[in-house]
């Protein structure tokens, strides 16, 4: 039995966090002992971990950040401070110390399943008998958020130079990888689509429709839904911003973002200001999305960038039509010529015109549900759980 160490940043209500509680809890535990942990002890998905799985984690909390749009100035404050040393004390701090301190157990493979903070501690492991894995959720030619945490880019480009493996999430998102560290075409970067739990996407689909229309009034309305934290990337502000000018050209429909985040005030005041409270709802994380996925007519993801949006393919393996941005990490799931979905300029043009062509054209509706339903086999979880599994012998 191998012993397999997953390192990440939290388990917060992200992504890449939700694809790790999927991949370690769909593992053969006959072959793999699994340990999973944070360097921060938070997130919604630490209770999903299955019990035969140990986890563990470096620093507790010290303000909670799953709700920190609802504190009072001072708190955010004191947050706002407390990132500023916290950045710093990454990028300065030795993390082979850190390693030799808290990572005490010997493993046979160390993985960081995000860039960053976890790539850094697990590229000064002092176990030379390891295999070390990286995965990349992010295009890292925009997304400079990790840079942060590295003192010059020889230092980043050091750090994955130490990994037996990069695994990236897309096509795109490899493609940016190498570009970005300046890498030449070789075998250590390869391309892993995170596994999804096909069955049980379908099966949640259908619970919780009292709830729903507790938050939804439900009627013959076109719905327009999507899912992520309530951040400046994931372009929520031109998504409301194109929303009304659809309403304000009698082009009638409802918006509903599930999520949270330090926007939330922000958005929420958007939509008070404009008397958009009846079109567009902020319904905040829900355990269970999938059956306001069902419900909608359109998913779409307006993201400033993604490594490969989760919540898209959990649409599509729905049958919804999606409607993506530019550099959203789906291009080699869509296809060329929009074939299995929309991609459009990401720019709140591009976002208006793509939206304001598809809700009024049911059969185009019909016809990219159709469309998603042909390429869910692609996230079918045991293939993919397998691909990554033959990683780590």
């Amino acid at each position: 039995m191998k012993k397999i160490l997953f390192l990440i940043h939290t388990l917060r209500g992200g992504g890449a966090e939700k694809a790790l509680v999927q991949l370690v809890n769909s593992m053969d535990k006959i072959k793999f002992d699994i340990t999973v942990m944070t360097v921060v002890n938070t997130g919604k998905y630490i209770k999903e971990l299955n019990p035969n799985i140990t986890y563990k984690y470096i620093f507790d909390e010290i303000v909670d950040t799953n709700t920190i749009e609802r504190k009072n100035f001072k708190y955010i404050l004191k947050y706002i401070k407390l990132q500023f040393y916290y950045n710093i004390f990454w990028k300065i701090n030795s993390t082979k110390l850190l390693y030799r301190k808290y990572i005490k157990d010997k493993y046979d493979v160390e993985v960081s399943f995000l860039e960053g903070i976890s790539a850094k501690i697990i590229s000064s492991s002092n176990n030379k008998e390891s295999t070390k894995i990286c995965w990349i959720h992010t295009d890292l030619t925009k997304n400079k958020s990790t840079k942060k945490f590295f003192k010059n880019r020889e230092k980043e480009k050091k750090c994955y130079s130490k990994f037996d493996k990069i695994v990236c999430v897309s096509a795109n998102v490899r493609k940016c990888f190498m570009q970005e560290l300046e890498m030449e075409e070789n075998n250590q970067v390869i391309v892993r689509h995170n596994p999804m739990d096909i069955n049980t996407i379908l099966i949640k689909s259908n619970e919780s429709y009292k709830q729903i229309c507790r938050d939804i009034e439900v009627d013959d309305t076109k719905i327009v839904c999507s899912i992520g934290r309530l951040e400046t990337l994931k372009g929520y502000d031109k998504l409301l911003r194109v929303h009304k000018k659809l309403i304000d050209n009698g082009i009638n429909h409802k918006l509903i973002i599930l999520g949270e985040g330090s926007q939330y005030d922000k958005l929420n005041k958007y939509i008070s200001d404009n008397n958009l409270q009846k079109t567009a709802k902020l319904l905040g994380f829900k355990n269970n999305p999938y059956p306001y996925i069902k419900l909608c007519d359109i998913y779409a993801c307006t993201s400033v960038f993604e490594g490969m949006s989760i919540a898209v393919c959990e649409a599509m393996v729905l049958g919804k039509p999606v409607f993506v941005t530019e550099g959203t990490g789906l291009e080699d799931i869509i296809g060329p010529n929009n074939k299995h979905g929309i991609i459009v300029k990401n720019s709140e043009e591009g976002i208006y015109r793509g939206l304001c062509d598809i809700l009024q054209n049911h059969s185009m509706i019909k016809n990219y549900a159709k469309e998603s339903r042909k390429v869910a086999h692609v996230f079918e979880l045991k293939r993919n759980v397998k691909n990554i599994e033959n990683l780590f012998k």
